[in-house]
């Protein structure tokens, strides 16, 4: 009868385990959301730095508008680089180079102008925690 039970109890710990592991499979984070909505709109990256630092109506507004306009040039990049990607399979490290600098220059430019809308100090500040914030995200990716 004690092995019997031992025996049921084993099955059971071992069902229960496999069961809770396959519940975590494709959760990133603290959510179970696809890719597109883990990207924060424009709206919300508005929202947030203007928590961080002290923006006017006319400056979220503006720096609302600068963030639709980059995402859809991002978006358009996008195609073109799946599409290329697509016809071209074997330069592929070469395409991935190629995607970086335009990826940083893209960047170097927004930065820009987004200094001009909500000036240098706040940009700066701005700009360091979205560094600290990537740093954080990058550390969680290798353990």
């Amino acid at each position: 009868m004690k092995k019997y039970l031992v025996f049921m109890f084993a099955a059971m710990l071992t069902v229960s385990l496999s069961v809770s592991a396959q519940n975590r499979q494709g959760r990133q984070g603290n959510f179970n959301r696809d890719r597109q909505s883990m990207q924060m709109t424009a709206k919300d990256r508005v929202e947030w730095i203007a928590k961080e630092v002290d923006l006017t109506d006319a400056q979220k507004a503006e720096v609302e508008e600068l963030f639709k306009k980059q995402d859809a040039k991002r978006a358009e990049d996008m195609a073109k680089m799946r599409e290329s990607r697509e016809q071209s399979v074997a330069n592929r490290d070469k395409m991935r180079e190629e995607m970086r600098e335009m990826r940083t220059k893209e960047m170097e430019k927004n930065q820009a102008e987004l200094e001009k809308i909500i000036g240098k100090e706040k940009a700066d500040k701005i700009k360091a925690l979205r560094d600290t914030r990537q740093n954080i995200n990058r550390q969680g990716r290798r353990n």
